[in-house]
């Protein structure tokens, strides 16, 4: 796939990042923190490329750092973080970068993230000119600054600039990146992957524990065929010749065993160790949707509904944007999607709570969509209790119907965002409820009608259900001030999420 047509970079340039080429490094968080008119921003992934490359020697990356940490206009990626502003100027200042030099001084001169020094501020300031940087000439404070710097003799045994190392420097600190766990880790791959075929780049290392941890049964498995394998040779040779061992055969044997057992062993491990990787890079992507962020079951080991919950994630995403729990709702939504696309929430009290698969809110109406994992055949009176179920295995059990488990989803819906807009009792706007049962089960079977046309059970494809939602949309009436506030209700009760899972218990997940 051409990945300038996916990301607006060329993919040498994050085939040469991932490699861990800082400059690429560089220039690929540049372009994640701005995106451009084909990819939105993601300011997550260009901060741990920013971090990456600065790390890895980069100077115009440890500079931004510093920046991004002093005035924290994207947080939290990162947050404001003086002391790290200056751990990271002072990285790119001892590099020899004239800027950074400058805003050292500026740190000194302020006490902004370390404590007032009118030495080191006239010390920075000189070696920031006389590395080339230029002050405002019309800054008469600056100026003067300047000649007072100039005036003032090196310290006794201060090294020249050149030679300088800052690891022979005892006053440098180890950055909070080297002390918190990095995101180079097993237990972190979901931050850190690459794969251009899916939607944004992503960090992933080519060198990682996990694989290691990962392919070593591997190696050892084949390690011990190999050694099995020269034992039973051996059996076999000295059971035809018997004298075989006897003279110098015994040691050339041993040493062929030993190399053919380890070749092996080396060779499966690195097999298992590339197919880690590539595994970690095929399913990284998942990891960065919201999907992901609210339910945090990788993709390979997911349930056959939430498989199926999944696939309709994925066709509803292009027309809703998708909201964990954990996630800063971002307004305005409305001019490039249709609405928010909430997954897993809780609502209700304790003893009577639900958790619908997807809430949709849009300029118009609700949507609490419920996905139900079935096959075989379905018979039944819409409106019964139960329904008889007659698998492809030919099992015959009895379900709960699940229009009348929604139903009573949606009621503690509405009761839960009433107390935060207790005019959704009026029926303002109209709230819906939608069952889907996919494309694997036949309810033709089910017979009746619902007694509110706002309650669909529907067997469709995930692509039907979307174009469902649309047409169900265009029929109603907008109520922009309205589902406004039913948003800020919504993003109240998944900020709630983590309380009321602790409250609730995990029974009801």
């Amino acid at each position: 796939m051409d990945a300038n047509r996916q990301t607006g970079i060329s993919y040498q340039v994050v085939e040469a990042a991932q490699e861990g080429n800082a400059n690429m490094q560089y220039q690929l968080a540049s372009y994640l923190y701005v995106g451009d008119e084909t990819k939105e921003p993601n300011k997550e992934q260009g901060f741990r490329w920013m971090q990456a490359a600065a790390e890895n020697g980069s100077i115009k990356a440890q500079k931004v750092l510093g920046l991004l940490y002093t005035n924290g206009q994207h947080a939290p990626w990162p947050e404001q973080d003086l002391t790290e502003a200056v751990y990271w100027y002072e990285r790119a200042a001892r590099a020899g970068d004239p800027e950074a030099m400058y805003w050292m001084y500026c740190c000194y001169n302020k006490g902004v993230g370390v404590p007032y020094d009118g030495e080191q501020a006239k010390y920075w300031l000189r070696q920031a000119v006389n590395h080339g940087y230029e002050i405002d000439a019309d800054d008469p404070d600056l100026a003067e600054e300047l000649r007072s710097s100039q005036q003032t003799p090196n310290a006794e045994g201060e090294k020249p600039w050149e030679q300088y190392d800052l690891d022979e420097d005892p006053s440098v600190r180890p950055s909070k990146a080297d002390k918190r766990t990095r995101i180079r880790h097993g237990h972190d791959l979901q931050k850190k992957s690459l794969d251009m075929a899916q939607d944004g780049v992503v960090f992933i290392p080519k060198n990682d524990l996990a694989y290691a941890k990962s392919a070593a049964t591997n190696g050892i498995i084949a390690l011990s065929i190999g050694v099995i394998g020269c034992c039973i040779l051996a059996l076999i040779i000295h059971a035809a010749n018997k004298s075989f061992f006897a003279g110098s055969g015994k040691g050339a044997f041993l040493f062929f065993s030993i190399l053919i057992s380890l070749g092996l062993g080396v060779f499966a491990f690195y097999k298992a160790y590339q197919a880690a990787y590539e595994e970690a890079k095929k399913n990284a992507w998942f990891r960065q949707t919201a999907f992901y962020r609210q339910y945090g079951i990788d993709y390979d080991r997911m349930s056959s509904g939430a498989y199926m919950q999944y696939e309709y994630y994925t066709a509803l995403e292009k027309s809703f944007h998708p909201v964990a729990h954990a996630d800063v709702l971002p307004r305005g939504i409305f001019s490039e999607y249709r609405g928010y696309l909430f997954m897993g929430l809780m609502f209700g009290e304790r003893d009577s709570c639900a958790r619908p698969d997807f809430v949709i809110v849009t300029e118009k109406s609700l949507y609490a969509v419920h996905c139900v994992k079935l096959d075989g055949t379905l018979v039944g009176d819409i409106n019964d209790e139960a329904w008889q179920n007659r698998t492809s295995s030919g099992r015959v059990r009895m379900i709960p119907n699940p229009m009348r488990q929604n139903a009573q989803r949606l009621q503690i819906i509405e009761k839960d965002i009433s107390r935060i807009c207790p005019w959704v009792l009026d029926g303002t706007v109209p709230f819906h409820s939608l069952v889907v049962l996919g494309t694997e089960v036949d309810a033709s079977g089910i017979t009746g009608e619902w007694k509110f046309d706002r309650y669909q059970l529907l067997q469709c494809s995930a692509e039907e259900l979307r174009g469902i939602i649309e047409v169900n949309e265009s029929k109603n009436v907008l109520r922009e001030e309205e589902t406004k506030e039913l948003t800020e209700a919504m993003e109240q009760i998944a900020q709630e999420y983590d309380q009321r899972v602790s409250s609730f218990g995990r029974e009801h997940l």
